[in-house]
Protein backbone atom coordinates (compact mmCIF):
# COMPACT_ATOMS: atom_id res chain seq x y z
CA UNK A 1 0.00 0.00 0.00
CA UNK A 2 1.74 3.31 -1.12
CA UNK A 3 1.05 6.53 1.57
CA UNK A 4 1.71 10.00 -0.53
CA UNK A 5 2.60 11.37 3.15
CA UNK A 6 4.74 9.16 4.20
CA UNK A 7 6.30 9.17 1.13
CA UNK A 8 6.70 13.26 1.11
CA UNK A 9 8.20 13.01 4.84
CA UNK A 10 10.45 10.08 3.93
CA UNK A 11 11.83 12.27 1.15
CA UNK A 12 12.09 15.08 3.22
CA UNK A 13 13.72 13.76 5.95
CA UNK A 14 16.61 11.93 3.40
CA UNK A 15 17.19 14.85 1.44
CA UNK A 16 20.07 15.94 2.68
CA UNK A 17 21.60 12.69 2.04
CA UNK A 18 20.47 12.42 -1.28
CA UNK A 19 22.09 15.59 -1.82
CA UNK A 20 25.42 14.57 -0.17
CA UNK A 21 25.45 11.55 -2.89
CA UNK A 22 24.96 13.50 -5.53
CA UNK A 23 27.33 16.29 -4.59
CA UNK A 24 29.81 13.25 -4.26
CA UNK A 25 29.30 11.93 -7.47
CA UNK A 26 29.51 14.97 -9.73
CA UNK A 27 33.05 15.98 -8.12
CA UNK A 28 33.89 11.99 -8.35
CA UNK A 29 33.46 12.76 -11.89
CA UNK A 30 34.80 15.73 -12.39
CA UNK A 31 38.02 14.25 -10.77
CA UNK A 32 37.97 11.23 -13.47
CA UNK A 33 37.74 13.86 -16.46
CA UNK A 34 40.33 15.78 -14.81
CA UNK A 35 42.77 12.71 -14.57
CA UNK A 36 42.51 11.20 -18.05
CA UNK A 37 45.79 11.89 -19.85
CA UNK A 38 45.44 9.34 -23.10
CA UNK A 39 49.52 9.37 -23.62
CA UNK A 40 49.20 7.62 -19.91
CA UNK A 41 46.35 5.43 -20.71
CA UNK A 42 48.17 4.43 -24.07
CA UNK A 43 51.17 3.80 -22.53
CA UNK A 44 50.01 1.68 -20.00
CA UNK A 45 47.61 -0.47 -22.50
CA UNK A 46 50.87 -0.69 -24.64
CA UNK A 47 53.15 -2.37 -21.18
CA UNK A 48 49.94 -4.48 -20.67
CA UNK A 49 50.06 -6.02 -24.04
CA UNK A 50 53.97 -6.31 -24.16
CA UNK A 51 53.72 -8.40 -20.84
CA UNK A 52 51.18 -11.14 -21.90
CA UNK A 53 48.63 -9.24 -23.87
CA UNK A 54 46.08 -9.41 -20.93
CA UNK A 55 44.82 -5.75 -20.18
CA UNK A 56 42.81 -5.77 -17.00
CA UNK A 57 41.74 -1.93 -17.14
CA UNK A 58 39.90 -2.61 -20.41
CA UNK A 59 39.54 -0.44 -23.73
CA UNK A 60 40.39 2.82 -22.44
CA UNK A 61 41.72 4.78 -25.40
CA UNK A 62 38.96 7.89 -25.28
CA UNK A 63 37.41 10.23 -22.33
CA UNK A 64 34.13 8.29 -22.96
CA UNK A 65 35.76 4.57 -22.47
CA UNK A 66 37.75 5.80 -19.51
CA UNK A 67 34.33 7.31 -17.74
CA UNK A 68 32.02 4.08 -18.74
CA UNK A 69 34.96 2.21 -17.20
CA UNK A 70 36.22 3.74 -14.31
CA UNK A 71 33.16 6.04 -12.86
CA UNK A 72 30.37 3.60 -14.01
CA UNK A 73 31.68 0.58 -13.35
CA UNK A 74 32.71 1.52 -9.71
CA UNK A 75 31.15 4.82 -8.53
CA UNK A 76 27.96 5.02 -9.88
CA UNK A 77 26.84 1.69 -8.69
CA UNK A 78 28.34 1.97 -5.20
CA UNK A 79 26.87 5.18 -3.98
CA UNK A 80 23.01 4.37 -4.83
CA UNK A 81 23.43 1.19 -3.08
CA UNK A 82 24.92 2.90 -0.04
CA UNK A 83 21.72 5.43 -0.23
CA UNK A 84 19.57 2.89 -0.54
CA UNK A 85 21.13 0.51 2.51
CA UNK A 86 20.91 3.86 4.73
CA UNK A 87 17.54 4.96 3.76
CA UNK A 88 15.92 1.38 3.53
CA UNK A 89 17.28 0.65 6.90
CA UNK A 90 15.90 4.22 8.30
CA UNK A 91 12.58 3.68 7.11
CA UNK A 92 12.11 -0.23 8.18
CA UNK A 93 13.93 0.76 12.01
CA UNK A 94 10.94 3.65 12.10
CA UNK A 95 8.39 1.52 11.45
CA UNK A 96 9.97 -1.44 13.92
CA UNK A 97 9.92 1.29 16.21
CA UNK A 98 6.63 2.46 16.05
CA UNK A 99 5.30 -0.67 16.33
CA UNK A 100 6.98 -1.78 20.04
Amino acid sequence: MFSATYFKQTVKSNIKLWALITGVLCLLIGVVMKVFDPEMISEMVGRQEAMGGFNPLGKMSSLIEFISNQYFGLFAVIFPMIYIIITGNKLIAGKIEKEI
